[in-house]
């Protein structure tokens, strides 16, 4: 093969002939038998010059053409047009295609099933072949089509872009018709920017974002910050190119383009955003004993940078690397014998800052916490004087602890209370006992105990007089004769001794108490007075309620013996007094046992019936304090049968 030339000189390879051919332009000028000794058949080379491009192009035979060449040399000219018009023809001396059909363009992607056709072909010696390939494929991926052996062919339908022509033999050799070209449009988008940086330091302008697209009807721009779910971006973003506005952190774009069939969406562009550096505020300075090591360095804030480089010096002026990993946002110092000073340099390759110094200072100085001020002794609600120190020297930090146990143990922290001074609370009764712990990364020391002595001085004194009453009789007011210093009160009332058991009154929460006369029995009262420090109870009031319930001797006649038949006579008591309800009860079980209440029976009297068994009846009397039973009266019953000596008959 030859690239290109005007001229060529090749081979010819034919089942078992050998051909020299020479060609000048497009015209074979020599075609010579070479050898006959080879047995090749069913492909052959020709390298020719085509009319207007100037190419060169291998053609396979198909299987099983004979290829009818003969021995002899002589000129054989092969004409073929690229560009060839519907209505021209292609020729190689013995072979005419009639009109073809014109290129067709479908209009979506779906494609379409054409008619290809040509009106005529003329001068072949062989059988017509279709041939196709893509039109993105190269002039080697030609295939033949399977059955497809006249000038009409209907390749079915046709979704991708593709070329058709036909092949066949004339007495001049192997013959191509000129193409016919089927269009489909395809959707395909390609080519994105890739990644842009943008250097916000030095006021660069954000890049417009495109890609390379085809046939897409509408564009939609989509963008995100982190590794969430795209959004459409905002602003114009439904054109081919988007231009990003406002941006100040690398952000990700890309564009989903819709066809008539489908959708696409681009591969991602990144556009990285170069900020200024910022580095907020710096962790407290630290003082660490000779050999310590301080808590690990910190900034507040750090924002736009991807470099951090840790700094040290013992004389906050000429600074260098710092010691051990160094490179993070953070960093942790060794362990130090002098005092060192410590900043961060932080970057992004456009733009470096550099943090405020933090020093950590090495001391060995102990703390000396000396001569606590006065123990006081106040009352409920005053404020006592301020603790402190006459002495504090040396100390990084304060630390205020009280106890309630003793001078010695039992200390907790204070809240807060972290100050040279402290104002305890007075809302506490009784002892408590504070100290200071003063503390330097060397030392700590706690002073001595002040006490703090809180007497509540809640008073209730001189209780009123214990009371006996009859049940419904009102007692008199409960009160004490000194009350004071208290904020409120609630009585409270046991049922089970002056010194136990009591429960608080509802609603009883003024200075004195009227109880209630209701309830027989002892109660005993007393006042419960509350201000912030606690509460005081008064002692116990007496108040003893009698139920005076009379229910004495059964009247005459009462306790009876009936026989069969016979009616008793009314029952009753001589004295019943200061009852509000009665209610007979009747036992025939025995006369302390299985009484049970006789239905209507509600009056002082009753008349029992007819008995048919000794019965037992007794009086039940209520009132709002109780109820009083009287004594058992007995009805004896005698059914009156007498059953004598027998009766004798006959001598």
């Amino acid at each position: 093969m030859c690239e290109k030339p005007k001229s060529c000189l090749g081979f010819i390879y034919l089942e078992n002939k050998t051909y020299i051919v020479k060609t000048i332009n497009k015209t074979i000028l020599t075609k010579q038998l070479y050898f006959n000794s080879l047995k090749i058949s069913l492909i052959f080379l020709l390298v020719f010059n085509f009319t207007r491009a100037q190419t060169y192009a291998t053609f396979s035979s198909p299987s099983g053409t004979n290829l009818n060449v003969d021995d002899s040399p002589r000129e054989e000219t092969l004409t073929r047009s690229e560009n060839s018009k519907p209505e021209e023809t292609a020729t190689a001396n013995c072979v005419t295609f009639g009109t073809r059909t014109n290129d067709i363009t479908y209009p979506n992607c779906n494609g379409g099933s054409p008619t290809l056709t040509y009106t005529s072909v003329t001068g072949n010696t062989r059988p017509i072949e279709w041939q196709t390939r893509l039109q993105s494929g190269s002039q080697s991926s030609w295939v033949t089509i399977p059955g497809a052996n006249t000038a009409t062919y209907i390749p079915g339908t046709v979704n991708q872009s593709r070329i058709y022509r036909i092949f066949t033999r004339g007495t001049c050799g192997a013959v191509f018709s000129p193409e016919i070209r089927v269009n489909v449009p395809a959707l395909s988008i390609s080519s994105p920017q890739g990644t842009r940086t943008v250097d916000l330091v030095n006021n660069a302008s954000i890049p417009v974002l495109s890609y390379t697209i085809q046939n897409a009807n509408t564009y939609q721009w989509e963008h995100r910050t982190d590794n969430s779910t795209f959004t459409n971006a905002p602003g114009a973003s439904t054109g081919q190119q988007y231009n990003p506005s406002g941006i100040t952190q690398t952000t990700y774009y890309r564009l989903k383009v819709t066809g008539t069939c489908n959708t696409l969406t681009g591969a991602t562009i990144t556009v990285t955003i170069n900020s200024a550096v910022s580095i907020g505020n710096p962790s407290a300075n630290q003082v660490v004993c000779t050999g310590g090591t301080p808590p690990r360095l910190s900034y507040g804030t750090l924002s736009n940078a991807n470099s951090y480089r840790w700094e040290q010096s013992t004389d906050n002026n000429t600074f260098s690397d710092a010691l051990g990993a160094s490179t993070g946002q953070t960093y942790a110092p060794p362990s130090l014998t002098q005092t060192t000073y410590y900043r961060l340099k932080a970057g992004n390759g456009v733009d470096e800052k550099t943090g405020a110094v933090i020093t950590v200072t090495v001391d060995n100085t102990a703390v000396v916490v000396n001569t606590p001020s006065s123990n006081q002794t106040i009352t409920c609600g005053t404020t006592p004087a301020a603790l402190s120190y006459g002495t504090l020297q040396n100390a990084a930090s304060y630390q205020w602890e009280r106890s309630t146990t003793s001078a010695s143990a039992g200390y907790e922290p204070i809240d807060g209370a972290t100050s040279k001074t402290y104002i305890p609370s007075s809302s506490s009764s009784g002892i408590s006992y504070y100290r200071l712990k003063a503390t330097n990364p060397c030392s700590e020391v706690r002073g001595n105990a002040i006490t703090v002595t809180v007497n509540n001085n809640i008073v209730v004194n001189t209780p009123s007089s214990n009371q006996t009453i009859t049940c419904g009789t009102t007692p008199a007011a409960l009160s004490y004769g000194t009350v004071s210093n208290e904020a409120s009160y609630q009585w409270e009332r046991s049922t089970t001794s002056a010194s136990a058991g009591y429960e608080p009154i509802g609603g009883a929460t003024s200075k004195t108490y009227i109880p209630s006369s209701t309830s027989s029995g002892i109660s005993y009262y007393r006042l419960k007075a509350t201000n912030a420090c606690g509460d005081v109870r008064g002692n116990a009031i007496t108040v003893t309620v009698n139920n005076n319930i009379v229910v004495n001797t059964p009247s005459a006649n009462s306790i009876q013996t009936v026989s069969c038949n016979a009616i008793p006579n009314t029952i009753g008591y001589d004295n019943v007094q200061n009852a509000n309800t009665y209610q007979w009860e009747r036992s025939t079980q025995s006369a302390s046992a299985g009484y049970e209440p006789i239905g209507g029976a509600t009056s002082q009297t009753y008349t029992p019936p007819s008995p048919t068994v000794t019965t037992y009846y007794r009086l039940k009397a209520t009132n709002a304090c109780g109820d009083v039973r009287g004594s058992v009266i007995t009805v004896t019953f005698n059914n009156g049968i007498v059953v004598n000596n027998p009766l004798r008959i006959g001598p």
